[in-house]
């Protein structure tokens, strides 16, 4: 168990963001730094229409609604343990 709390806590400490370098100044103030980084996958995620690829008219393959039904109805103990 030690060994584990041990990497974790090694693992938290290498992910740590302790500041970040913004408009060529280092920024350590937590909210700052937040932000910032918020901002940033914001803007790197922002739903751009035009760079969207197209799929109008192309035939995709569908399932019939029997076959959906089957994908989504719940399994239970017994097909679990069948398989497993």
């Amino acid at each position: 168990m030690r060994y584990f709390h041990s990497r974790m806590n090694w693992r938290r400490k290498w992910n740590a963001l302790n500041g970040l370098l913004v408009d060529g100044r280092w920024v350590d103030d937590p909210i700052v730094v937040k932000k910032h980084v918020k901002d940033f996958f914001v803007k790197r995620f922002a739903n751009v229409e035009e760079s969207r690829a197209r799929f109008n008219r192309v035939p995709f393959n569908e399932i019939s609604v029997q076959d959906n039904v089957l994908l989504v109805i719940p399994f239970g103990e017994k097909e679990v343990s069948k398989v497993v």
